[in-house]
C-alpha cells in the first residue's frame, strides 16, 4: 500500500467486501444432464436418513416438494443420489435444461421439503434471446 501523501485515494471511502457464500453450507439438490438427482452434504445430513419420498413438482418446474408422509414415489441411494428419468422429461417440457440447482428449506407446518430452483441455467425465455445473440454473434 501506498503511504499518506503518495496515495491519490482515501480508503477511508472504501467498503470491505463481504466474503462469498459457501454453497455447500446450505440444502440443496442438483439435477444434472444426466438426470442424476442429488442431495449435497448438507442436505444429507439434513434428511437424517430418510430417503423416500412423495415427489411432487409445481407446473412451472421452479418448486419441488419432498413428502417423507407419501405416499412415496422417489427414493434416494444411501448417499442421496438417484437417476430420475421422468423429473428430466418435466423439467425440460418446463424449459428448465440441466444441470440445475435447487435450494432446499424443511417447511416445518407443511411438514416436508421445498426446493426452489435457483440457478445454473437461464430460466425460460432468457435461454432463447441469449441463443440468438450467438448466432447473429
Amino acid at each position: 500500500m501506498l503511504n499518506g501523501n503518495d496515495c491519490p485515494y482515501d480508503f477511508e471511502d472504501f467498503l470491505d467486501v463481504p466474503e462469498p457464500e459457501n454453497r455447500t453450507q446450505k440444502p440443496r439438490l442438483s439435477f444434472s444432464k444426466d438426470d442424476q438427482f442429488a442431495q449435497n452434504e448438507t442436505l444429507h445430513k439434513a434428511m437424517n436418513g430418510v430417503r423416500s419420498f412423495r415427489l411432487r413438482i409445481s407446473s412451472d418446474g421452479r418448486t419441488l416438494v419432498l413428502d417423507p408422509q407419501g405416499p412415496c414415489n422417489m427414493t434416494f441411494t444411501p448417499v442421496g443420489v438417484r437417476t430420475h428419468h421422468p423429473l428430466g422429461r418435466l423439467l425440460r417440457e418446463r424449459g428448465l435444461e440441466p444441470p440445475l440447482s435447487f435450494l432446499a428449506s424443511w417447511e416445518e407446518e407443511l411438514h416436508c421439503w421445498i426446493a426452489r430452483y435457483d440457478g445454473l441455467t437461464p430460466p425460460p425465455g432468457k435461454q432463447a434471446a441469449a441463443k440468438g445473440r450467438k448466432e447473429r454473434g
